[in-house]
């Protein structure tokens, strides 16, 4: 069971869980540095405060228990106590002499993050604390988890783009698209195969591959300067500890937050966050004039007066159309969710009306490319509409295809490197394939072909829209070829399998067709799927093996209990071994999910009155809902 306020949870109020775990360790932080290095005895509600902050953090982070965050927790309350007991107040201590002239302090705070923060790095993994509250998660119903590319295929894409771009990488927001062109063909047999990865192992890192050694080099300017600054500043002694300890605070915190930009990708509220204390650590710096102001009078020079306020001006109004337009593309997300909502509700036309809306608001290629699945979608309804007229149903789907692939062709111009979108316009000439029009096979094959080149080890382009163009052809062995050029990329593809055993069985080769399913199944149990398991199920039953069908069968039950075609098939399967109560139960429970169905009443009939059940099945297509 799981408790109710989170109900499988895969995101918290702070965005991920792990983002929320970051936040967490940085509220730890500065609520440590605080209770540390600020003089909070005359305040004693506001340190109760901190005091409340710190404990409630700790305990959040033991919950979220992200690895990352006490490791670099761990090292900067290491740091922090150091200082404190060997550098903080020195310069105010010189007469003291105790100790060796230095007032020997430990301080709570940072000595128990140190102390639980080892705990949690050497028992918080696989041992049995992290375990624990593994299992404590699941019982809540938080699915803690993370899933990106390792550091060496993060650095893996680098070197691949930087081979080909080397000083301004791929460009903004096209690491995805390196991602699918540069992928270890290995990715395919994990369950992540499919998965477009937007970002890297972290933040910075796939700045890399998208803003090149230029952009990587700015980034480690910039890092080096907080660090520089911020180290340099920390150990002088010529502000009052007040300012000190606020600028501790604010360079703890930027470094800490930065870290995280750097082994994690955080979301946009922690990315703001991280701007937001680095100005502050930055503001800090300027007014104890460790970084030096560059005074400009404008007065003094009319010709810099003027040309100082045109570029205010023109600032200003660059802001406000800039602002204008975010505005405009959170708008347009907004409505296109919205068009999403009712696409998959069944409004198909007012999903179209949302999605056309943002459209107009934002050419984005992805509106273009929802449009026209739509189109393609409205336009086979039309295909089975049978109160128009013919010529009215041939008019009004021409036009809907046309307008499919004008904006499928729309998607790929405001995008061309991304590969969905020439999937969508090879899908959209695809859908006229099989209606015999002049050049629709061409024109799918290139689209879909250069969807290929752009993402070469998806075997599911192969399977899906190669293979799938050539059985809409009728060219069945060309079909089989993609089909099997998928499974060399993939070997573990379950659709590929049984796509390549319906074609084996329409060809008459059922015997191979069934053998082909067998070796996969006890090759790949991992793989184990009700649906190959019924069509294994449905053959032995053809082939008049009824015994090994019934154990077959089982198998796909088991998996998927009201699972109601393959009971259909179990249910024939014992009446033909004569076990007639057992068929009665099977179709009994599939009548539950179809009352409707006068196949299932009959057979129930004939085997509550004792007649022969035979209801000449002879595809795995039947009437029965699969529940």
């Amino acid at each position: 069971t799981t408790a109710f306020f989170f109900n499988n949870l895969s995101t918290s109020l702070f965005g991920k869980w792990y983002d929320f775990g970051v936040y967490a360790g940085f509220i730890l932080l500065s609520a440590m540095i605080m209770l540390e290095f600020f003089s909070l005895k005359s305040m004693p509600v506001f340190r109760g405060f901190i005091i409340a902050c710190f404990a409630l953090a700790l305990i959040c982070l033991g919950f979220i228990n992200y690895y990352p965050v006490w490791i670099v927790l761990g090292i900067a309350s290491l740091v922090a106590f150091v200082y404190k007991i060997s550098y903080w107040g020195n310069d105010l201590e010189k007469n003291n002499h105790k100790l060796g002239g230095r007032v020997q302090k430990i301080f709570i705070p940072s000595f128990l993050i140190i102390i639980i923060s080892l705990m949690f790095i050497t028992l918080g993994g696989n041992d049995k604390l992290g375990r624990y509250i593994g299992n404590w998660r699941s019982q809540l119903g938080v699915p803690v988890m993370e899933v990106k590319p390792s550091w060496l295929g993060t650095w893996d894409m680098a070197k691949k783009t930087l081979s080909h771009d080397p000083i301004l990488g791929a460009g903004p927001n096209r690491f995805s698209a390196e991602w699918v062109k540069y992928k270890p063909i290995s990715i395919n047999q994990t369950q992540f195969w499919n998965a477009d990865f937007l970002f890297g192992v972290g933040l910075i890192p796939s700045q890399l591959v998208t803003t090149g050694l230029l952009g990587a080099l700015a980034w480690l300017l910039f890092l080096f300067s907080i660090l520089y600054y911020g180290v340099r500043f920390i150990f002088t002694t010529s502000q009052d500890k007040s300012t000190r300890a606020l600028l501790i605070l604010s360079f703890f915190g930027s470094i800490y937050l930065w870290i995280f930009s750097f082994v994690y990708v955080p979301d946009k509220g922690l990315l703001a966050l991280t701007f937001l204390v680095t100005g502050l650590f930055v503001a800090i710096l300027t007014d104890t004039k460790i970084i030096k102001n560059l005074d400009v009078s404008l007065v003094e020079d009319p010709r810099l007066s003027f040309v100082s306020i045109l570029l205010f001006v023109v600032l200003i109004i660059g802001t406000i159309a800039t602002g204008y337009l975010i505005a405009q593309k959170y708008v347009s997300l907004y409505i296109y969710q919205k068009g999403q909502t009712l696409l998959n509700a069944g409004d198909i036309a007012g999903a179209r009306s949302q999605v056309l809306w943002a459209s107009n608001l934002s050419q984005q290629d992805l509106y273009f490319r929802n449009l026209s699945e739509i189109d393609v979608a409205l336009a086979g309804r039309l295909l089975s509409d049978k109160t128009l007229p013919k010529e009215e149903v041939r008019l009004r789907f021409l036009s809907q295809v046309d307008s499919a692939i004008k904006e499928a062709m729309t998607a790929t111009k405001l995008n061309p490197l991304n590969y969905a979108n020439w999937l969508a316009l090879g899908r959209v000439y695809e859908a006229l394939v099989p209606l015999g029009v002049d050049q629709s096979y061409e024109e799918s094959q290139k689209a879909f072909k250069k969807a290929q080149e752009l993402n070469p080890t998806n075997p599911s382009i192969l399977l899906d829209y190669f293979a799938r163009l050539e059985i809409n052809k009728k060219n069945i062995s060309k079909a089989k070829e993609y089909v099997s050029q998928s499974l060399k990329i993939k070997d573990n593809y379950t659709q590929a399998v049984s796509l390549l055993s319906q074609i084996d069985e329409q060809e008459g080769n059922s015997d191979i067709a069934s053998r082909r399913l067998e070796e996969f199944l006890s090759s790949y149990p991992q793989y184990a799927d009700a649906g190959l398991y019924l069509q294994l199920g449905y053959l032995k039953y053809k082939s008049g093996l009824y015994s090994q069908a019934i154990t077959v069968l089982n198998r796909a039950v088991s998996l998927v209990p009201n699972f109601s075609n393959a009971k259909y098939f179990l249910g024939l399967s014992l009446s033909q071994v004569g076990d007639r109560a057992g068929a009665l139960q099977q179709f009994q429970d599939i009548a539950r999910f179809n009352p409707d169905n006068q196949e299932i009443k009959r057979l129930i009939s004939n085997l509550m009155s004792g007649q022969p059940t035979d209801p000449k099945a002879t595809t795995t297509s039947t009437t029965v809902k699969k529940k």
